[in-house]
């Protein structure tokens, strides 16, 4: 499970530092990314003595946050980017429903409260747009503290 979590903390890791620095995310590294999860998961699988319906299930659940946040982009003309969406469903599909759902909460919290910081200190408007990713890269470092992933 530390792998796992090694691996995600990575791939985030690099997607933070380029959302940050330029608001969007290079398409080779949601490839990657993906490629990277759905190559453990299937090691993991083939290592494991669990069923195959379980995994499935638990990968398709686990897409249902990621797969609402494109939705979200896509009503909103992407006040929801999609490469925010994408990383979730990346990590949703790895990791499961109820562990992707503790990150995406605790990335909220800190990204709401950025926004607050930075609409108080007047440094930033309504149209003022924060990088998401580093907050799930921090929710999923936080993830490890209090949900043990």
């Amino acid at each position: 499970m530390m792998e796992k979590w090694i691996l995600h903390m990575l791939m985030l890791g690099l997607c933070s530092a380029e959302d940050y620095r330029e608001k969007k995310i290079s398409m080779w590294k949601f490839i990657l990314y993906a490629g990277i999860a759905v190559g453990y998961g299937i090691w993991e699988y083939s290592t494991a003595d669990s069923q195959r319906s379980v995994w499935m299930v638990q990968s398709v659940l686990g897409s249902l946050p990621g797969l609402l946040m494109l939705c979200m982009g896509k009503l909103s003309q992407e006040a929801v980017g999609y490469g925010d969406g994408l990383l979730v469903l990346i990590m949703g599909v790895s990791i499961g429903f109820w562990e992707t759902m503790g990150i995406l909460f605790t990335a909220s919290i800190g990204a709401g409260a950025a926004a607050l910081y930075t609409l108080l200190r007047h440094k930033g408007g309504r149209k003022k747009q924060i990088a998401f990713a580093p907050f799930l890269f921090l929710g999923m470092a936080g993830g490890r503290v209090w949900l043990g992933i």
